[in-house]
């Protein structure tokens, strides 16, 4: 039930004439608020209503069935949820199937996407009713509820109550945890209409954030004259490339769809809630050794005693429920629940028979080789935070508490394309003509994104330069990715015809990147999706995706972005190098004859020579103000393994 029934007291203001206001129809990036509710609602559930009280033909034409409030005066959110509990209870002779009814509110369209499967599974067998709960405070309007409700909640309010929670807490309620911060911001001023409208066109990043922070940086940079540079190229602003990195990450929104997924897919997954622990592990005192457990009332400190042998305990099974109150032992396995008052166990080893009694040596202490129930975690411990990404230890821990299932961040959907008339499809049957190219960059990137499980890779192919085919495929993919990336025509020269078309679908900026390979790139957004213009020369598109494409997957999963780990070494010869830009230099690592690690550079640095990255295992980092480089000077480098 969408509650679409209120008077929207504080949207009056933007009234544009005598008739009042419905906040659900208020036109929001592009369409009726309500419509972003019900795009979001409808993949969650089986069917949906709406509760409304003025308009009824505007939103029943929305294809849903409409409810009015069944009791007179604007009674508030539950008088919909009134109104949707007695429409399934008149469906009862129908064989209605429904369980459960779910109630969200018109204007808070960023509700999780998984809110019903969320809400479902925190659902315990005899609750009555669950309710969201931001990291703020309860959501009141976010409620799953059973269908018998409904004598129940017409009885509150024809007491005259109003008060949602005030009704739900005299039920068998629980609560449903979500971390999303902003999930359940609602809409009730022009203000928090218009930042919507922003994040709605825009979720995953703050393009006017964006465009301010390239603005400033293009302004404050200045290139020298150079020989190797047309007089056009040499007024375009170079960007320091840790400069356009921060801006990039600082202006990413993460992502804030969640699902589920069960334990055999969880690995390398990024939790998007806290783990407890549902039991105490150990469940139960046992034992940590084989041998014999005894009470220590039965002991002494300062001789040996012989004990009869009773009842032989193994791991999995229970123990005797009423062992005898005369001095006994019990014969032990590793990990055998111990009876009440067994707190002793005592190694096999030291420990000998004599016909159907165990000899038990002096100085034995009280809770040697006992495992208490809880010792490791206690029922109710925070056992795994969320945002951690799940290692295989994770896995092992999560299945040692029977946890099957958990909340995850994800999937984002990314978009992966090449583009230009000369790349050829490898996997294809064409034969390749003089100048043309078979596409490596597509496979490249297929490889480097498979490392996070929580992506959803869509490989849109080659697109031929047309700009009619490469407007289309972009507008197709904008409105079903999160991220679109691309390689290729995004250069000083190949990105005049795309410039106007990037205008048209959406906000992308060229810019010119202060680094060697990988000068051009672009940024921005096409529709609703990030995207990420790459160079076309291979290497180029590896370094970067490594530098700006990897630390942004990781900020739009909610994972800390790190660094690149570098390493020290000397140059085993002269490097040239300008100042005022980054380079990436492909190299291999050896040692000298003190034993010092030191770099030899390859001598073609283009490009294209992709074999390169196979044949030069690391590479070497010079900074963005370094001159020439002499031999033995010490550099920094990475291994493109750590990369990988």
């Amino acid at each position: 039930m969408v509650l679409a029934g209120g008077l929207s007291r504080r949207m009056q203001m933007v009234a544009s004439g005598p008739e009042p206001v419905d906040k659900a129809l208020i036109p929001c990036a592009g369409k009726p608020l309500i419509a972003w509710t019900l795009q979001r609602l409808q993949p969650q559930v089986d069917e949906v209503l709406i509760n409304c009280n003025r308009r009824h033909e505007v939103f029943a034409a929305m294809g849903h069935q409409v409810l009015g409030d069944k009791l007179e005066g604007f009674a508030g959110p539950l008088a919909g949820m009134h109104a949707a509990l007695h429409e399934l209870a008149h469906r009862s002779e129908r064989a209605i199937t429904a369980q459960w009814l779910l109630t969200v509110p018109c204007d808070c369209p960023f509700f999780p996407e998984d809110l019903a499967q969320s809400m479902l599974a925190s659902a315990k067998e005899d609750s009555e009713l669950v309710v969201a709960r931001s990291p703020e405070a309860e959501q009141p309007v976010f409620l799953l509820m059973r269908p018998a409700l409904l004598a129940s909640l017409e009885h509150f309010l024809k007491r005259g109550f109003r008060k949602i929670d005030q009704w739900y807490q005299s039920l068998k309620y629980v609560s449903c945890e979500f971390i999303e911060p902003l999930a359940f911001r609602n809409i009730n001023t022009p203000e928090e209409l218009i930042e919507a409208e922003r994040i709605l066109g825009s979720p995953h990043l703050d393009i006017e954030g964006l465009a301010q922070d390239i603005h400033i940086l293009e302004s404050v940079q200045v290139r020298e004259p150079s020989a190797d540079l047309s007089q056009a190229q040499e007024s375009i602003p170079m960007i320091p490339i840790e400069a356009l990195r921060k801006v990039l990450l600082d202006r990413l929104r993460p992502l804030e769809r969640s699902h589920w997924l069960s334990l055999a897919d969880l690995h390398g997954q990024v939790l998007t809630q806290s783990l407890t622990a549902p039991y105490n592990v150990p469940s139960h005192q046992n034992s940590a050794m084989d041998g014999f457990a005894i009470r220590f009332r039965d002991l002494r400190s300062d001789v040996q005693v012989q004990l009869p042998v009773g009842d032989r305990i193994l791991a999995g099974h229970p123990s005797p429920s009423s062992p005898p109150e005369h001095p006994h032992a019990l014969r032990v396995m590793t990990g055998a629940v111990l009876p009440e008052g067994f707190n002793v166990v005592v190694p096999q080893e030291l420990c000998s028979l004599r016909d159907d009694r165990v000899v038990i040596p002096a100085g034995q202490q009280c809770g040697q080789h006992v495992r208490l129930a809880g010792e490791d975690i206690a029922f109710g411990d925070r056992v795994i935070e969320s945002g951690t990404r799940l290692s295989a230890i994770h896995m092992g821990l999560m299945a040692s508490l029977g946890i099957a299932q958990a909340r995850v961040r994800g999937p984002l959907r990314i978009a992966i394309l090449s583009t230009g008339d000369e790349v050829l499809d490898p996997m294809a049957s064409e034969e390749r003509a003089q100048g043309q190219l078979f596409d490596s960059n597509r496979f490249m990137l297929k490889a480097f994104l498979a490392k996070w499980p929580s992506i959803a890779i869509h490989d849109a192919g080659i697109i031929p330069d047309d700009p009619n085919r490469l407007e289309q495929t972009l507008r197709e993919l904008s409105h079903s990715q999160d991220m679109i990336i691309s390689s290729g025509g995004v250069s000083v020269g190949e990105a005049d015809f795309t410039r106007s078309l990037m205008a048209r679908l959406g906000q992308v900026h060229f810019c010119t990147v202060a680094m060697r390979p990988g000068r051009p790139l672009a940024l921005g957004r096409v529709g609703k999706a990030l995207y990420l213009g790459l160079p076309g020369n291979p290497v180029a598109v590896a370094m970067t995706f490594w530098y700006f494409v990897v630390p942004a997957i990781d900020r739009l999963l909610g994972l800390p972005t790190h660094p690149w780990p570098l390493r020290s070494a000397v140059a085993a010869q002269a490097i040239r190098k300008k100042p005022g830009r980054t380079e990436f230099q492909r190299a291999r690592l050896d040692m000298d004859q003190s034993g010092m690690p030191q770099l030899t550079v390859s001598q073609n640095q283009g490009s294209g020579v992709l074999s390169s990255l196979t044949k030069y295992p690391v590479i070497a980092v010079l900074e963005h103000e370094r001159g020439h480089i002499k031999a033995g000077e010490s550099l920094f480098y990475v291994c493109i393994d750590d990369l990988l």
